[in-house]
C-alpha cells in the first residue's frame, strides 16, 4: 500500500532540508495526536474533550496546550536516506518542561533512571527542566520539516549516543517467563529507589544484565544477575546493597521457578563482548 504512493524524486526544498536534521534533533510547535475510544477514556482529555458516542476519534491538542517542542527520534540515515527515497516520515516524541512535577525524582530524572523519559540539557532550551517522553510519538511527514530551525538536545556527542541507546531499549523487550519478569521489575524498582544508599550503589552501574545458566527466556531455571561498571570496579559497600537487593528477589524468583544465582560484578572492559551479548539486557 505505502509503496503504492511513494513518487520519486521528492520535491527539491524537502531533499535540501532533510539533510539539517539528525536524531535528537528538537523542532518547535509539533503536533501532538492519537486515536481513542472516548467512552472508555484511560486518559483525562479523552474522556473530557472526546465524544462519547463515538466507537473511535482521531484527538489532537491545540498548539496552546501541546509541547512546546518535540524530538526527532527516527535514526539518522532514515531522515536523509541516501538513494533512493522510501520512508516518507519521521517520529516526533513530545518535549516539554516538567520542572513543576518532577519534584522528589529530580535526582533520577538527572541520573537517567526513568526508561521512557530523557534530560535535555542544551542551553538553546532556554530555561527549565526540559525532558523528552517516549510514552507517544507522532508520525510526521517530511514535507512538515521544510523551513524549520533545529535546535540541538544535548551539548555532548555522548548524550546522543545515550538517546540512540534509550530508544533502542524501548522495543528491546523480548518475551520472557514469568521468573524472569520478577527479577526484571525488581531491579528495576532498586534502581528507581528512593533510598539514598540504594542511589548511591546505582551511580557507576553502566548496564545491569542477566545471564540464563540454564534453561531458555521462556523457560529458564537458573540465571544471575550481571552488574557491570565502566572501568573502575564497584566498591565494596555499594555491592553489599545489590547483595542485599538479591537476598530480597531470591524467594519471589524461586516460587515463579527460578533459581536466581549471585550477583555478579564486573566492567566493561573486562566482560567480554560474547558475555555481554548474551546476556538479557534490563537496564537501560
Amino acid at each position: 500500500m505505502i509503496d503504492g504512493w511513494l513518487r520519486n524524486p521528492w520535491p527539491a526544498e524537502v531533499l535540501r532540508d532533510l539533510a539539517r536534521f539528525k536524531q535528537g534533533h528538537v523542532v518547535a510547535n509539533p503536533p501532538f495526536f492519537y486515536a481513542a475510544t472516548p467512552r472508555h477514556g484511560v486518559w483525562a482529555l479523552t474522556q473530557d474533550a472526546g465524544d462519547r458516542a463515538l466507537d473511535g476519534q482521531i484527538l489532537q491538542l491545540d498548539e496552546d496546550v501541546g509541547p512546546q517542542f518535540g524530538m526527532i527520534t527516527t535514526q539518522t540515515c532514515d531522515i536523509e536516506e541516501p538513494g533512493t527515497a522510501r520512508k516518507p516520515w519521521v517520529q516526533i516524541a513530545p518535549v516539554y518542561d516538567i520542572e513543576e512535577s518532577i519534584k522528589e525524582s529530580r535526582g533520577h530524572l538527572l541520573r537517567d533512571r526513568f526508561a521512557y523519559l530523557i534530560h535535555l540539557d542544551h542551553p538553546g532550551l532556554g530555561d527549565g527542566l526540559w525532558v523528552a517522553d517516549f510514552r507517544i510519538q507522532f508520525p510526521v511527514e517530511k514535507s512538515w520539516l521544510v523551513g524549520r530551525a533545529t535546535i540541538e538536545a544535548f551539548g555532548e556527542e555522548r548524550r546522543y549516543l545515550d538517546l540512540a541507546e534509550k530508544l533502542a531499549s524501548q522495543v528491546e523487550r523480548p518475551g520472557v517467563d514469568q521468573g524472569l519478569n520478577i527479577v526484571f521489575e525488581s531491579i528495576r524498582r532498586f534502581w528507581g529507589s528512593a533510598d539514598a544508599e540504594d542511589v548511591d550503589a546505582c551511580d557507576d552501574v553502566s548496564s545491569v544484565r542477566v545471564l540464563l545458566t540454564a534453561g531458555d527466556r521462556l523457560n529458564p531455571t537458573a540465571a544471575h544477575v550481571l552488574v557491570l561498571t565502566d572501568q573502575a570496579a564497584m566498591r565494596p559497600e555499594r555491592q553489599a546493597r545489590w547483595n542485599r537487593w538479591h537476598e530480597r528477589t531470591i524467594e519471589a524468583a524461586a516460587e515463579a521457578g527460578l533459581n536466581l544465582g549471585r550477583v555478579e560484578f564486573s566492567t566493561m572492559d573486562a566482560c567480554s563482548a560474547r558475555r555481554f551479548r548474551e546476556a538479557i539486557r534490563v537496564i537501560p
